[in-house]
């Protein structure tokens, strides 16, 4: 990634930090921030993220699943989803 595009994209994300703290109690910040930071190769900052937004209680049982799935390791994610596909 060339280094002006490197730049933009600390720029955005800090904004974007700074518009999560200012909305602490919105989940689909909390998700987007995550899945930046999975980009980003950030996994274990992504998985706070992902943490504190299931700990929060507002989220559908389908956006709770998301989330505890993003929250396995990748190894177990492949491995499992070999499993499924052998049913």
């Amino acid at each position: 990634m060339r280094e002006e595009v490197r730049e933009h994209l600390k720029a955005a994300q800090a904004e974007f930090l700074s518009a999560l703290n200012a909305r602490l109690d919105d989940w689909t910040s909390q998700l987007l921030l995550g899945e930046i930071y999975e980009r980003d190769g950030k996994k274990e900052d992504a998985k706070e993220v992902y943490r504190k937004a299931l700990s929060g209680g507002e989220l559908s049982e389908l956006d709770s699943l998301r989330l505890r799935v993003k929250l396995q390791a990748p190894e177990e994610r492949k491995e499992r989803g070999k499993e499924e596909r052998k049913k």
